[in-house]
């Protein structure tokens, strides 16, 4: 990561906003973005259907998942099972477990590329099965046992673990 600049707002009192760089801004554009609990990586959601995990100390993509049929909308932690949640335009929500790529992070990526498996996917709105709603956003619930999930067609959708 480099250093690019600052924002200087002209007004006294408000927040300076200081520009440090990019994850490499030669990719599709992101539209979603979750921090994980130990602040190491960040998954990114792109207008290519894809999900990246980036290492944040190093500034490098350490996986790339094709987890979309559309572009990925919405993410967010389930903290319950402690998956990434992930909606899209495909009108599909996924629950990955990024466990194994904060493992090799970890341990300095050693063991080659660590299966992320999908642990579960729904389609979620509309009335129509075969056509779901787009997700938009992903939202979790005070307890971390639901996720909501905000719908192109004005809907919020409620999603629980049974």
């Amino acid at each position: 990561l480099a250093w690019y600049g600052s924002l200087n707002p002209m007004m006294a009192g408000v927040l300076a906003l200081a520009w440090y760089g990019s994850l490499n801004p030669m990719m599709a554009g992101v539209l979603a973005l979750a921090l994980s609990r130990s602040r190491r990586l960040c998954c990114s959601g792109s207008n290519d259907g894809c999900v990246r995990v980036w290492d944040l100390l190093h500034g490098t993509c350490v996986r790339a998942l094709d987890a979309h049929e559309g572009a990925v909308s919405a993410m967010h932690w389930h903290q319950a099972s402690g998956c990434l949640a992930t909606g899209a335009e495909d009108g599909k929500l996924r629950l990955w477990d990024i466990t194994p790529i904060e493992s090799a992070v970890r341990d300095g990526g050693e063991g080659g590329e660590p299966d992320v498996p999908c642990i579960h996917s729904v389609a979620v709105g509309g009335t129509d099965k075969d056509d779901p709603c787009e997700v938009l956003a992903l939202a979790a619930s005070a307890d971390g046992l639901a996720l909501f999930a905000g719908l192109d067609d004005g809907g919020i959708a409620l999603l629980t673990s049974h």
